[in-house]
């Protein structure tokens, strides 16, 4: 139930929820470099996606992504390359 209503938050645009659970949702957002400060959780299995019938275009993710999620509470990358280092500013 708890999904549901997250996925509610915005239906067509996964950047604008709170919690990601999709592996799909993720790599979309993550191949694009497009984050937003409303996430606060993200999960990505690559290894989910080849077994889903989804079209990957490239295996490496940007963390550009990752600098707009102000909020960022949790992360979970499984089996993930990431195109460049994440680096925090002070």
């Amino acid at each position: 139930m708890a999904k549901n209503i997250v996925r509610q938050e915005s239906t067509k645009f996964p950047a604008k929820r709170s919690r990601l659970w999709l592996s799909s949702d993720s790599y979309k957002i993550l191949s694009k470099g497009k984050g937003s400060k409303t996430i606060e959780g993200l999960a990505l299995d690559m290894k989910m996606l080849q077994k889903e019938p989804f079209a990957l275009k490239s295996s490496e993710l940007k963390t550009d992504a990752l600098k707009n999620m102000e909020i960022l509470k949790l992360l979970k990358l499984n089996f993930s390359k990431l195109s460049s280092s994440i680096i925090a500013d002070s």
